[in-house]
């Protein structure tokens, strides 16, 4: 867990937790908690795709 936390923070933490998974069990025991990053990170791909079917004319598709 610490190793994973300096993957992920870098030096922004002041300290690192070993058990961080144990004690946020919303991480993985809520169905809700992780629905917007989903729908987020699924809406994000449709974007990139968009763009990369026609790059020309996506800016003005996606700010029309």
């Amino acid at each position: 867990m610490k190793v994973a936390q300096v993957q992920a923070y870098g030096d922004a933490l002041g300290s690192r937790h070993p058990f961080m998974w144990a004690v946020k069990p919303h991480y993985y025991g809520s169905d809700y908690y992780n629905y917007p990053y989903t729908f987020g990170l699924l809406f994000g791909l449709g974007l990139y795709a968009a763009y990369r079917d026609d790059p020309a004319s996506f800016p003005e598709r996606y700010d029309g």
